[in-house]
């Protein structure tokens, strides 16, 4: 579909998911609304910056509390890291 030597948008996606994964709980800054988010990176600094890949993201939410993941398919938190 593209020239030769240009990623795929699957090839990129698969990138964001390598590492280990984490769940993030996130408050909305205006409406102090909590959520959780599941993230993936090699620590636990890489999660939350692919987490934040967007400006808008990163001035709407914060990161209060992140967990290690027991079970990607049902995002079962474990023990609490931060």
């Amino acid at each position: 579909m593209g020239k030769k030597g240009h990623r795929s948008e699957r090839e990129r996606w698969l990138e964001t998911r390598t590492g280990n994964p984490y769940i993030l709980h996130v408050k909305n800054r205006t409406m102090e609304h909590s959520f959780r988010v599941q993230a993936y990176g090699h620590t636990i600094k890489e999660a939350i910056k692919r987490f934040f890949t967007c400006k808008e993201i990163r001035r709407a939410v914060k990161v209060i509390a992140v967990y290690e993941c027991i079970c990607e398919a049902s995002c079962e938190e474990g023990e609490r890291l931060i």
